[in-house]
């Protein structure tokens, strides 16, 4: 994928501004307005941005009427970097906004905010809480567990109360942080929590448990499977009432793995995003903290053998998929960037399914119908797609450095 290097054009505002501006792109871009030495002025995304030079720089300005910026007076340049979709442009955006403008910056909107779960087993009293993506204070211990992100408060509540309904934890943090004085739960009583709160169980003994519940969320497939044959194991030595009991946490972790979004810095998807001219597609591998092509897609067909490669070089240099945890090489990496976090939960949920899926649930059905999402050209008349080879597979397209 391109790293998005910028090009930039000197304006002279007592020439030819019409002349100049036909230098810039009449394209989808992420412009920064510079003033004298270089100075950063505005970051600006626009869809046009010939037409936007043009028509700041042809303003009139009326310095007693009008609160408008003289536009002619102040930019001497303008460094843009060129842009295919929604996601490429929030991306630079923020990065540039960042390395221009630290100090200056405006909070993330609140419809882009995201939520993180965090949970530490070593504290004193664990328990799973919420807390805002861009939260500062969040520790850098490799104890730390971080989960996410979820684009909504009450998607975060709800997973924290389907682990702990799932694997029978203590609900109540206030009555958890008063152990071993707590006043037990009904939980206790009908065999569904160990009630550490009363010293039922020392906090030690919770702590391993807490411990063991954050291996089974970051290995939850296999802990379903696992719990499977377990309940089939004792259901055949007709054992049905542990085998019940099993039943009732498989369905229960079964609707944990419905609203698990994994460890935060392992969070990745890829998405097919619009190309930079009709008929062409790029499928994106997007993580928590970057953006890297994997592949341009000029032809309508896309063979199983195209997904495979793929999936199998997502595998090998991310390790980042929900459902890979097993061979990730580095359990813990650098805190997840909130903000950015914010921004990828708001796309998912904004373009849904059709544009977005995890790596390991790529697949050859969702990359056909997301790709007769981008208004492909018609086909010859014959019905059948052009002879040219399909797009082929090459690893350099990818770059950490995005």
């Amino acid at each position: 994928m391109s790293d998005h290097q910028a090009d930039r054009i000197e304006i002279d505002p007592s020439g030819d501004v019409r002349k100049q501006s036909l230098a810039l792109p009449p394209q989808w871009c992420v412009a920064l307005i510079e003033g004298e030495s270089e100075s950063p002025l505005q970051l600006v995304t626009t869809r046009d941005l010939r037409a936007w030079v043009r028509r700041k720089l042809d303003e009139p300005v009326d310095e007693k009427l009008s609160k408008r910026v003289d536009y002619t007076a102040l930019m001497r340049a303008v460094r843009f970097w060129r842009v295919d979709s929604d996601i490429e442009a929030d991306f630079v955006f923020l990065r540039e906004s960042r390395r221009r403008f630290p100090s200056h910056r405006r909070p993330p909107m609140p419809e882009r905010k995201a939520h993180l779960v965090v949970i530490d087993p070593s504290d004193p009293h664990p328990h799973f809480h919420r807390i805002d993506a861009t939260d500062t204070s969040i520790s850098q211990s490799e104890r730390v567990a971080i989960f996410g992100p979820f684009d909504e408060k009450s998607r975060a509540d709800r997973w924290i109360e389907s682990i702990e309904d799932a694997l029978d934890l203590c609900r109540y943090p206030r009555e958890l942080r008063a152990a071993p004085s707590g006043r037990p739960c009904a939980y206790k009583e009908i065999g569904r929590c160990a009630a550490p709160c009363d010293g039922s169980v020392p906090m030690a003994w919770y702590r391993d448990r807490i411990g063991e519940a954050v291996h089974a969320i970051d290995n939850l497939s296999s802990e379903v499977d696992r719990i499977e044959s377990e309940m089939k194991r004792l259901a055949a030595q007709q054992k049905f009432e542990e085998a019940g009991a099993l039943h009732a946490r498989h369905k229960r972790l079964k609707i944990v793995a419905q609203l698990d979004p994994g460890r935060a810095h392992r969070c990745a998807f890829v998405t097919l995003q619009p190309g930079p001219r009709r008929g062409r597609s790029r499928l994106l591998f997007v993580d928590h903290a970057s953006i890297t092509e994997v592949v341009a897609i000029i032809d309508e067909r896309i063979s199983p053998e195209l997904v495979k490669a793929i999936h199998a070089h997502l595998i090998e240099t991310h390790h980042l998929t929900r459902d890979l945890s097993h061979i990730d090489p580095q359990p813990h990496a650098a805190t997840p960037d909130g903000e950015w976090l914010g921004i990828l939960a708001h796309r998912v949920r904004r373009e849904g399914p059709t544009r977005w899926t995890a790596p390991a649930r790529l697949s050859v059905a969702w990359l056909r119908e997301a790709y007769r999402q981008l208004s492909l050209p018609p086909k010859p008349e014959s019905g059948k797609s052009p002879d040219v080879p399909l797009t082929s597979f090459d690893s350099s397209f990818l770059d950490d450095d995005a």
